[in-house]
């Protein structure tokens, strides 16, 4: 009895060994993924709920995700090699960077409340991170017509089998069928949950990191527009915009200051912008978060 069992050890063994050799990347991340993920389960109805166990099921989700996300890039490059798919792909990138420098502009105007176009570097920085943002956004509706395309592709593959199909029939990779369903519902899954979870403190980032930028690289100290602390950009030949640091964080206003004057001259006269005096700039505008101090 010891010495079948031995031998069918041996023998799962070495067939294990066999497949793992020839699989592919993809398919072997998954298959560490899908375990990770059924022993947090298993975990879970043994000892209940724990934190760690979480973590562990959040770590084989990555994984599944990312199976699926090294399968879809193979099959991207292979896309890239058709004249089509070099048509698309340069349009796709050429409109998520439009996107991307257009939400960085309305990022930049409600965190400072100055025009953007005057904020053309902070614009520019911006761009990249919220195309990280958007490409993160725009996964969750891709993900349902990438899980048709592949469901299609995969029946399309098994009709190609049917009898008497001829020689020229593909055989199906059942092994990519699977990957590729699971991590499909994998991939939707932790795309949901993260963006949810993810969305408004990515925001707070974005909006923080405009607020400062723009402290820090659009506005210059020493104006004679400016007073003690304040750091200036000029808007106009009448208008410049202001900004220094409170308690509360990075404070922003556009006030009428001409060429030629200084900031004394300015006094009594009526602000403009979204701090109106600052002797009443108790509280930043809109869209910061807090511990958004000035370095």
């Amino acid at each position: 009895m010891e010495v079948a069992t031995s031998s069918l050890r041996s023998k799962l063994s070495a067939s294990f060994r066999a497949w793992w050799e020839t699989a592919s990347r993809p398919l072997r991340i998954f298959t560490v993924g899908g375990s990770t993920v059924g022993v947090s389960v298993l975990l879970i109805q043994v000892s209940g709920p724990d934190r760690l166990i979480f973590g562990l099921m959040a770590a084989g989700g990555i994984l599944l995700t990312a199976a699926f996300l090294l399968d879809l890039y193979h099959a991207a490059l292979r896309a890239w090699e058709w004249p089509l798919g070099k048509i698309v792909g340069t349009l796709g990138a050429t409109m998520v960077v439009a996107v991307s420098m257009a939400l960085a502009s309305v990022t930049v105007k409600e965190a400072t409340g100055i025009d953007p176009e005057h904020l053309s570097y902070a614009v520019t920085f911006l761009a990249p991170l919220m195309a990280g943002f958007l490409l993160t956004a725009g996964t969750m509706l891709v993900v349902v017509g990438v899980f048709v395309w592949f469901v299609i592709e995969s029946v399309w593959g098994v009709l190609r089998r049917r009898p008497g199909s001829g020689t020229d029939a593909k055989p199906v990779n059942t092994d990519k069928v699977l990957i590729r369903l699971v991590g499909v519902f994998a991939l939707a899954l932790t795309t949901a949950v993260l963006f949810d979870i993810g969305q408004h403190s990515y925001y707070g980032v974005l909006t923080t990191t405009a607020r400062r930028f723009t402290y820090h690289f659009e506005m210059y100290p020493n104006d004679a527009c400016a007073f003690g602390g304040e750091r200036v950009r000029r808007l106009t030949d009448d208008m410049v915009a202001v900004g220094r640091s409170t308690e509360q964080g990075l404070v922003f206003e556009q006030r009428p200051c001409a060429l030629g004057e200084t900031a004394q001259d300015t006094l009594g006269r009526e602000s403009v912008g979204t701090d109106p005096a600052p002797e009443a700039a108790t509280s930043p505008p809109d869209g910061r978060v807090d511990g958004d101090e000035a370095l």
